[in-house]
This record gives structure tokens, sequence and C-alpha cells, in this order.
């Protein structure tokens, strides 16, 4: 769930909607046409070749243009086709491999499909079979690797390098960066993690706010999830906060978790509406009524405005995408 304060909000949900889809069209497009030039790629000294097959067919599935021969590099951060002509060059970081498919040598050949998690699917052609078994168990081992040491994020880097891990990560260089004003400052309630053990020690909520305040707050939230900032626009104060559904059942409610809703309102002086946005189904949320839990109700929480972005669960949508590639 997550709440945001916009001066400029529209009126009609659906806009951002449309954007969304709009954003993702033109990032599949960006996919499909990108090219990169062999030459700015040190093949050799930057990763290591896994299989090099040459006479590899990339077939054109829609039929538009004719069939591309050139050789395949599978290394342990890309898969790379280049055609013998040097005119067309296809990248696919191991990362983006969904599945990998081998078909029955035919006349043609071997088929090998590649289907990608961002909805490209590779075609491919190759002569021989036992090439083709080859190529497809190096795959396999690319797009599901086993042990995490293996993934070229540790192959690829300086051993005598800053070691900090999840230290690395500071908070209060990030939201500097993002020009946090005045009306937020770090909070040391989450301290060792007793208050949520699925956020950070170190959390960003409106100075306004009292320990009493913040502590109801997190008790009357799933898993103690409070509502904290997690992105703030310094051109305009704007924020979007983010927080677990609350623990509403039928009625029950809670005056510093209201209260808290109402000091990130105030944060911003641009805009004097808060927007609750529900990303579930409403029918999800009302199931979770019965469990105690829910959503929050616009009577108690002043100068809101809730909405539901009807955005089915994980398992759904996983199927919806599929659905989708397949088609």
């Amino acid at each position: 769930m997550t709440f945001s304060s916009y001066p400029a909000y529209t009126e009609d949900i659906s806009v951002a909607g449309s954007l969304l889809r709009d954003k993702i069209s033109g990032l599949y497009e960006s996919i499909v046409k990108r090219e990169r030039k062999w030459s700015d790629y040190d093949l050799a000294s930057s990763f290591r070749l896994l299989i090099k097959v040459d006479k590899v067919e990339l077939v054109d599935r829609l039929g538009v243009e004719r069939n591309v021969v050139g050789t395949l590099h599978v290394t342990t951060s890309h898969i790379i086709f280049r055609s013998e002509s040097g005119t067309k060059e296809l990248w696919v970081a191991n990362g983006l491999i969904g599945s990998v498919e081998r078909g029955s040598l035919s006349a043609a050949g071997c088929p090998l499909i590649i289907k990608c998690k961002h909805f490209l699917v590779v075609h491919l052609l190759i002569s021989r079979d036992k090439v083709c078994q080859d190529l497809y168990e190096t795959l396999l081992k690319c797009s599901k690797t086993v042990n995490v040491c293996e993934l070229v994020a540790f192959e690829n880097r300086d051993l005598a390098e800053d070691a900090r891990g999840w230290s690395r990560l500071d908070w209060a260089v990030e939201f500097t960066r993002q020009g946090v004003d005045s009306e937020w400052g770090e909070s040391d309630l989450n301290e060792s993690y007793k208050s949520c053990d699925t956020y950070p020690e170190r959390l960003w909520l409106p100075v306004a706010a009292n320990k009493t305040t913040l502590m109801g707050s997190c008790r009357f939230r799933s898993r103690g999830r409070l509502p904290v900032l997690t992105y703030f626009h310094k051109q305009n104060g704007a924020a979007i906060c983010r927080c677990a559904q609350p623990l509403t059942g039928f009625s029950a409610r809670c005056v510093e978790d209201e209260k808290l809703m109402e000091l990130i309102g105030r944060a911003n002086t641009n805009c004097d509406t808060l927007f609750l946005v529900d990303t579930r189904p409403m029918v999800n949320a009302m199931v979770n009524k019965v469990q105690g839990k829910g959503f929050e109700d616009e009577k108690n929480y002043s100068n809101t405005r809730f909405h539901f972005f009807d955005i089915e669960n994980i398992h759904v949508m996983r199927s919806s995408q599929q659905k989708l590639v397949d088609g």
C-alpha cells in the first residue's frame, strides 16, 4: 500500500495505467531494436566464454525477414548473437532467461527457443543435434544458477574492494540525494529491527510525529509496517510512503495511525490532500477484513482520498504475463 501527496494529482487515475502501458511498449521496442558494437565489448577480458557455436540461424518467427546466419557466444554474463555480415547483433543478459526449450532434429536443423523475462523470444536453428544439446544444457545452467557465487557479479569484481555488504546502502546519503526537506527526519524506532523485521533499522518519518504516535501506528499495521518515506520529490515536496494493510477488521481504528497519516499529509505544504492507494482488488481487501485486516476508512482519516488499483496477486499476474508471451 502506498501513500502519496501530490499537488498535480489527476482526477482520472486510469491515465496512470495508460502512461505505464506506453512506457512498457517503449521499453520493449528499445530492447528489440537495440544494437551494440562488438568493438565496445572486449569479450575475452571481461567475461568467461562458456560455449561458442558457428552457423546458427536466428529465425524470424513472423516471417517478415529472412533467417540470419551467425555465431552464438554464451558467456557468464550474456548470450550474444552476431551475424556473419556483422550488421546484426543481439544481446540477452543471462538473468533475463526465463526458459529454454529444444525440439527434435529436422531437415532444417534442431530448434532452440529462448523465452526471456522481458517478453523477447529468440528462435534459433542449430545444424547438429549434439551441438544443440550442449548449447541447451549450457543455457539451462546460465538461467538457473545454483550457487550465488557463480553469478557474474561475483566473477567480475575486484576482491580487494570495499566489502561492507548491506551497510554499503546508506539511507541518510540516499535521502540527502533526494533532497528531503526539514519536515522529514531520521528515526531510530526500528533500531535492531525491534519494531519491524522487514524494514531497515533507520526510517524517515515526519519530524512532528512523537514516539507514541509511531508505536501506535506500528502496532496497528500488519507485521509492524507503519507508513514510512520511500521517495521525496524536492521540486514540489511530494512524498511517497509505503506501509502494510491496517488491522481494521470491520470496525477497528487507531488514533495514532490516523494522526501519523495527518502528519504525512501536512508535511507537503503544496497539497492539502493525502492520496491513499491500495494496489489490491477491493474484493481481496474485503476478504482480509474477515481475518482482522483490511483497509483504511476515509471517514477516520482527515483530508484523504482512497483508491483501489485492482492489481491481482502475484500468481494471477504471472499467469497473465505467460498468456501474453504465449500469444
